[in-house]
């Protein structure tokens, strides 16, 4: 019973970080199309490897100079003690 009780924990921490981890990608998005009102920004699909948002960056005159991936992690620091 006890191992039943921990992996259903396990299962729904991970439920838990994965939906943390969308809500933190599209606060991303978010930031990145309010301060960069010009650039394309676009997420990228879920289940893709690689980055979570993409900026195609836009010069004032319209024209793509170049192109931006981020990737955003939530980190947990912590101390080891020996």
């Amino acid at each position: 019973m006890q191992k039943i009780i921990e992996e259903l924990k396990e299962k729904s921490e991970r439920g838990s970080q994965q939906l943390q981890g969308e809500v933190q990608e599209l606060e991303l998005e978010d930031f990145l199309k309010s301060n960069f009102p010009l650039d394309n920004i676009q997420p990228v699909p879920k289940g893709k490897r690689g980055a979570d948002v993409i900026q195609i960056v836009i010069n004032s005159q319209g024209k793509e100079c170049g192109s931006i991936i981020w990737e955003s992690k939530e980190l947990k620091i912590g101390a080891m003690v020996g």
